[in-house]
C-alpha cells in the first residue's frame, strides 16, 4: 500500500522525468543539423550567463550591460563555427576580459561578484570554443554524444555511490553530498563507459586507447569541479538553485555545471 509521503514523493518525480524528457528531445532534434546543434549550446552558454549575473549583480542596469558586453563573443563563436562569419573569436575575447578587469578596477562595489562573473565568463568562451572545435565540413554529433554521455555517466554514478558509500566527504561547507568515495565510484564508471565506447563505438579522431583514458580522467576531475565551482557561488549568495528555467532541476546552470568545466578542457590532449 502506497502511503501519502510515498505518493507526495511520486508526484514530485514526475515534473522531473518530464522535463527530463522533454531536454532529451530536444538534444536529439538538435543533433539532427550542425547549425541547430549549434545554436543549442549558444542558447545554453547564454542562459548561463544570464543566471551568473542574475545571481551576482543586483543591480539590474549594471548586470543587463555586462549581459550584453559578455554575450558578444559567444555569439561570435557561434557565427565562426557554422561558417556565417569570420571573426578573431579570442582576441575579443581577451579585450572583453581586459574590459570586465576594468571594471572591476573601477568598482568601489560588487568586486568580488564582478570577478567571479569574470571567472563564469572566461570559462564559458573557452568551453564554447573547444565545444565548437570540430569543423562544420567535418560535422557529426558522435564526439559531442560521447562526451555528453561520459558527463552523465560520472554525474549519475558519483551520486549513487556517494549515496551508498560515501563516508569522507570533499567540502562539505559547499556540497555536502560529494564525497570521495562517490568520486571513485564515477571515475571508476566513467573509465568503464569510455572502454565500451572504445570497442562498440570508436570515436574517429580518438584511435589510441591512451585517449579514452585521457577523456574519463578529465571528465572525472572537470566535472565535479565544474558542480562545486557552480556548488560555491550558491552558497556565497544564498541561494538553492541557479534559476527557474528547467523546473524542478533548477537552472542551466544547475543541470550544466559539469558540462561548462569539461568542454573547457576537451582539447587539452
Amino acid at each position: 500500500m502506497i502511503t501519502p509521503q510515498q505518493s507526495g514523493k511520486f508526484r514530485d518525480l514526475l515534473p522531473r522525468i518530464a522535463y527530463a524528457i522533454a531536454g532529451i528531445t530536444i538534444v536529439i532534434a538538435s543533433f539532427l543539423h550542425p547549425i541547430s546543434a549549434h545554436l543549442l549550446f549558444l542558447i545554453i552558454a547564454i542562459g548561463i550567463w544570464f543566471e551568473t549575473l542574475s545571481l551576482l549583480i543586483p543591480d539590474s542596469k549594471r548586470r543587463y550591460s555586462l549581459f550584453l558586453i559578455g554575450s558578444i563573443p559567444l555569439l561570435l563563436t557561434t557565427a565562426d563555427a557554422i561558417g556565417t562569419l569570420t571573426v578573431d573569436v579570442k582576441s575579443i575575447v581577451g579585450l572583453i576580459t581586459i574590459t570586465f578587469i576594468a571594471m572591476w578596477l573601477l568598482s568601489a562595489q560588487h568586486r568580488e561578484k564582478t570577478l567571479i562573473a569574470l571567472l563564469v565568463f572566461v570559462v564559458l568562451n573557452s568551453a564554447l570554443l573547444n565545444w565548437f572545435a570540430i569543423s562544420i565540413s567535418q560535422w557529426s554529433p558522435k564526439p559531442w554524444i560521447f562526451w555528453l554521455v561520459l558527463v552523465w555517466i560520472n554525474d549519475t554514478f558519483a551520486y549513487f555511490t556517494g549515496r551508498l558509500f560515501g563516508k569522507h566527504k570533499i567540502a562539505p561547507e559547499i556540497s555536502p553530498g560529494k564525497t570521495i568515495e562517490g568520486l571513485i565510484g564515477g571515475f571508476f564508471f566513467t573509465m568503464l563507459a569510455a572502454a565500451i565506447y572504445a570497442l562498440v563505438s570508436p570515436i574517429p579522431h580518438m584511435s589510441n586507447p591512451t585517449d579514452y583514458i585521457i577523456s574519463a580522467t578529465i571528465v572525472s576531475v572537470a566535472g565535479p569541479a565544474g558542480d562545486l565551482f557552480e556548488s560555491a557561488i550558491k552558497r556565497y549568495v544564498g541561494v538553492k538553485d541557479s534559476g527557474k528555467l528547467l523546473g524542478p532541476h533548477g537552472g542551466l546552470f544547475d543541470r550544466m555545471d559539469a558540462w561548462l568545466f569539461v568542454a573547457a578542457c576537451v582539447n587539452l590532449f
